[in-house]
């Protein structure tokens, strides 16, 4: 049989019939059945992609207003498994983009800490230009330009 739906199921009676044709489970029996594996996951974790200016590690205004969001985040999850991811645009070299993508992570890092969250809670990678959001003909795409922000 095959299952194309959410919350559809077939019924096995015993190892040597067949299913039954697939049915929509009710709420009730499906919260029965898998309710308590449901609730033993984890939450998804949370992103936050941080803007910049260009050429340099100064947030946009909008960027610098999200970050008590994260904070929060971190907090309400009792978080010690955060990343903070650096990315820029294509407007440097190579060299230049990746060493820039660790700077921004870092003051991002930096920040967080200064709010109170543990450093050593936090994992710090750059990407440079190699991972770009949006690709563009533009070297100059200021969405490229962020730190992206997971919290687990």
């Amino acid at each position: 049989a095959e299952l194309t739906r959410l919350g559809c199921a077939v019924r096995v009676a015993d190892a040597g019939s067949a299913p039954t044709p697939p049915e929509d489970l009710s709420e009730e029996e499906s919260d029965s059945l898998f309710g308590r594996a449901r609730r033993a996951l984890p939450d998804a974790p949370a992103r936050f992609l941080l803007y910049f200016e260009s050429e340099g590690v100064r947030l946009t205004p909008d960027s610098q207003r999200q970050m008590p969001d994260v904070v929060a985040a971190a907090k309400a999850r009792d978080s010690r498994d955060i990343s903070v991811v650096g990315h820029t645009d294509r407007a440097g070299s190579p060299e230049y983009n990746m060493e820039l993508s660790r700077r921004r992570a870092a003051s991002v890092r930096s920040q967080l800490a200064k709010a109170g969250l543990p450093a050593d809670f936090m994992e710090l990678t750059s990407h440079g230009s190699a991972n770009p959001l949006i690709e563009s003909k533009s070297p100059h795409e200021p969405r490229n330009r962020r730190v992206e922000v997971i919290v687990r």
